[in-house]
């Protein structure tokens, strides 16, 4: 079996259970940003437009400066929450979109990538996940 053909299955059984999924990342996106809106200052959160309705794999948290990011960062992963970075910053500073145009012209791209990062959000989240992320961030030095 090819890895595309395990992916496919995993996929056709996660439709299965789409509803459930949809709905537990929704409500637990909901109380981790708001866990962080209560202890954590100076941070700010993805503006959803009104007509969509995602379904959230992680909550993004949008620091004051890259410093911030950096000591949430750490706090959180030598606490045991891991946070991912966000993906890609000003594409335009890697060399094969240098033709598209100056990357030092998009200054707000570059510095979404100093400023952001993610925290997990899975459907499979119990009461005591969610209260050990509220117990770590009530311990964080702001």
């Amino acid at each position: 079996l090819q890895p595309l053909e395990f992916q496919g299955a995993i996929g056709l059984e996660q439709l299965k259970k789409w509803d459930e999924i949809h709905t537990n990342r929704k409500k637990h996106h909901l109380i981790i940003q708001s866990l962080f809106e209560k202890h954590i200052q100076d941070i700010k959160f993805p503006i959803v437009h009104k007509l969509a309705e995602p379904s959230w794999f992680g909550v993004g948290i949008i620091t004051k400066d890259y410093e911030q990011k950096r000591k949430l960062v750490d706090f959180l992963e030598n606490h045991k929450i891991q946070t991912r970075n966000y993906f890609s910053g000003n594409i335009l500073e890697h060399p094969g979109y240098s033709d598209l145009g100056a990357y030092k012209d998009f200054p707000k791209s570059s510095e979404t990538l100093r400023r952001v990062f993610f925290v997990g959000n899975a459907p499979s989240y119990t009461s005591e996940h969610l209260n050990y992320i509220e117990h770590v961030l009530s311990q964080y030095p702001n």
